[in-house]
């Protein structure tokens, strides 16, 4: 649960996971320090981003930790495992937690475990269904304008496949929506 005045970092921040967590930080005035590609900055910052960094940049963990002013963040949001989860714990503040909800770039990852420890921080998984009582509050919160759905492109099924190749190539800004026939296209 994301609490007010939380520093959190949402790696593949530009994905549709990534671009509701920026809107949640936003309704909760956490601060969101976005990692994306840098030709994304403006549009992330629209939906609520205070600070997007490059996720090319080979300093991420510094460039927290400087936006933070050295306390790290409270909640790093991982959704690419292999490649990202060392540096997540790096950036994490004494007793900050990670959510690992996606493993973009794989699902094993190495990590040093006592870097964990020496920060009292823990690593969770996220592959849950979301509660009744926070859909509901969650749909109310599209309905009055708080949230506001994120979408790429909507394609047909039998696109699938430059839907997967849009994703891979890290052109995509939101969800890809497939539908399954030219009726529904709009």
């Amino acid at each position: 649960m994301l609490k007010q005045a939380e520093r959190i970092v949402i790696h593949a921040a530009s994905s549709g996971v990534g671009t509701s967590a920026i809107q949640i930080a936003r309704w909760q005035n956490a601060q969101a320090i976005a990692i994306s590609d840098k030709n994304k900055a403006e549009r992330l910052h629209q939906l609520g981003a205070d600070f997007v960094l490059d996720r090319h940049s080979p300093d991420l963990v510094e460039q927290v930790m400087e936006i933070t002013e050295g306390q790290g963040a409270t909640l790093v949001l991982d959704l690419v495992g292999r490649t990202t989860l060392r540096s997540s714990i790096s950036m994490l503040a004494n007793k900050g937690r990670i959510v690992c909800a996606g493993t973009l770039s794989g699902d094993v990852a190495e990590i040093n475990v006592m870097d964990l420890l020496m920060k009292n921080a823990s690593i969770q998984g996220s592959f849950d269904l979301i509660q009744p009582h926070d859909f509901d509050q969650i749909l109310q919160h599209f309905a009055d304008g708080i949230f506001q759905p994120v979408i790429d492109s909507v394609l047909l099924l039998q696109e699938a496949s430059a839907a997967h190749k849009r994703i891979e190539d890290k052109q995509a800004f939101g969800k890809i929506i497939l539908v399954p026939d030219a009726k529904y296209y709009g």
